[in-house]
């Protein structure tokens, strides 16, 4: 399946005229050949590190 990009630029090729991709994503979830792409996962790790807080604390003012 494409997605609603890729439609966009072959609509557009095909018919020689200038679609928006947001209609053309509206009627391609209407027509239900709308393809569901997941969201990318972060590849980095929270870690929370004490440091920081200690250099914070032991400052005089």
């Amino acid at each position: 399946m494409l997605g609603y990009r890729r439609m966009t630029e072959w609509i557009n090729v095909l018919n020689h005229k200038q679609y928006n991709y947001k209609q053309v994503h509206r009627i391609m979830i209407l027509l239900g050949v709308h393809d569901i792409i997941r969201a990318k996962r972060s590849n980095y790790k929270k870690e929370y590190s004490t440091s920081h807080c200690r250099k914070s604390i032991s400052k005089r003012f």
